[in-house]
């Protein structure tokens, strides 16, 4: 996808989404995992975006959420390669993602 805008792909509300082959370039977040949603990416490129990967709790009626991407291409044109909320899981490449971010609802959907 080029051009998308906000958020290339986004799981969220005990969702399950799995995606293989995946090339996301020009918008604003590249991934998005959010409230208690599993989400599973074989295969992906980033390129030119705000964020890359994201995971956090939205909604307070959720849970955290999981993201697990294999085989993973970041471009330098990515600012921040990934943002994660304590409680969340991110795995890149099999390597656990320690967290790095605090309040991303209020930053991603503040009003």
């Amino acid at each position: 996808m080029d051009g998308y805008g906000d958020k290339g792909i986004s799981a969220g509300e005990r969702s399950t989404v799995s995606v293989t082959n995946a090339v996301l370039k020009n918008g604003t977040l590249g991934v998005a995992s959010k409230d208690e949603s599993s989400t599973h990416i074989q295969n992906l490129t980033l390129e030119k975006m705000e964020i890359g990967l994201t995971v956090f709790q939205k909604k307070p009626e959720y849970g955290a959420a999981y993201l697990n991407v294999e085989s993973v291409t970041m471009a330098d044109s990515v600012k921040t390669p990934f943002e994660l909320e304590l409680g969340s899981q991110m795995i890149i490449d099999s390597k656990t993602i320690s967290p790095n971010a605090q309040n991303l609802k209020e930053r991603f959907y503040a009003q």
